[in-house]
């Protein structure tokens, strides 16, 4: 029931040599057990995730045995961290949590800055891409008697936000010729 004599650890103790002693020993958890965090990042695919120590390395903190770990996500660009779980803290120190971070998720749309001249090319669709992905520039529109000003993006562009490309068309210089008739004589 816990009542009785209090001993500290070392300090001697009578006891009773004509009958039963009963001894009952109380034990505190430490406050100072080590468990380790991992995080573990998702991969371009959305597939797997892996562990990153440039983004977020392994952590060894401490707490009490018996109780719940106090593991917090990291802020980490481009990616959004999950819900926690948080695990009992066992005494031998083997206690793991691990965090897992999806990558966001960015728009990639083109638009013409101004009106599209008839029988233009249509606009690439919209298309939404991870926090570092790479996807190639559509190639440039076309519209007969029109230039195309290209696209404000060129090439392989890597995803670190939403993306907007832009374009433009002015008209073709056109050459004419003029054939004047003499109708008067």
């Amino acid at each position: 029931d816990g009542s009785g004599l209090r001993v500290e650890a070392g300090e001697k103790v009578r006891v009773n040599n004509s009958g039963n002693n009963i001894l009952y020993a109380q034990w505190k958890p430490r406050t100072d057990t080590r468990y380790t965090v991992k995080h573990w990042f998702q991969n371009v695919a959305g597939e797997e995730y892996s562990q990153d120590a440039s983004l977020a390395a392994d952590e060894t903190l401490t707490g009490t045995t018996g109780e719940q770990t106090s593991a917090q996500p990291k802020q980490v660009e481009g990616f959004n961290a999950k819900a926690v779980s948080q695990e009992t803290i066992a005494a031998d120190g083997t206690t793991v949590v691990n965090v897992y971070y999806d990558r966001q998720v960015y728009n990639v749309t083109y638009r013409y800055t101004n009106e599209a001249p008839a029988g233009a090319t249509e606009l690439p669709a919209a298309q939404a891409y991870r926090y570092g992905d790479t996807f190639t520039v559509a190639p440039d529109a076309t519209a007969t008697g029109y230039v195309f000003s290209g696209w404000s993006k060129e090439g392989t562009v890597t995803v670190a936000g939403d993306v907007e490309i832009t374009g433009s068309w002015s008209a073709k210089d056109q050459n004419l010729t003029i054939n004047w008739i003499d109708e008067t004589g």
